[in-house]
């Protein structure tokens, strides 16, 4: 996706079920350290809810489902546009 700057930032959705902010934390930084070593990129880490993520009707994901979903909570200001602030943004489950 293209950030506010104007640069292409690789966007990853990923479904997880830990809840301790400080593990979170940690499973990103992880994350983004081994994608920066591996490919030499920078990307926006985004960890939603379980069975956020769509899929197709043959069970499996739907990247352009997920591609809609992502800037639909951008749009709507549940998650942060990349490149606004910080290299990632946790998306919490709204109190019910």
């Amino acid at each position: 996706m293209t950030a506010p700057n104007g640069e292409d930032k690789a966007v990853l959705v990923i479904e997880c079920r830990e809840a301790s902010p400080l593990k979170r934390d940690e499973l990103v930084s992880r994350i983004q350290s081994l994608i920066r070593q591996d490919l030499g990129i920078d990307c926006f880490i985004e960890l939603v809810p379980r069975n956020t993520l769509p899929r197709t009707t043959s069970g499996k994901l739907s990247r352009s489902g997920a591609k809609n979903d992502f800037l639909k909570r951008v749009a709507d200001g549940k998650t942060e546009q990349p490149g606004d602030s910080d290299d990632f943004y946790l998306l919490r489950r709204k109190a019910s």
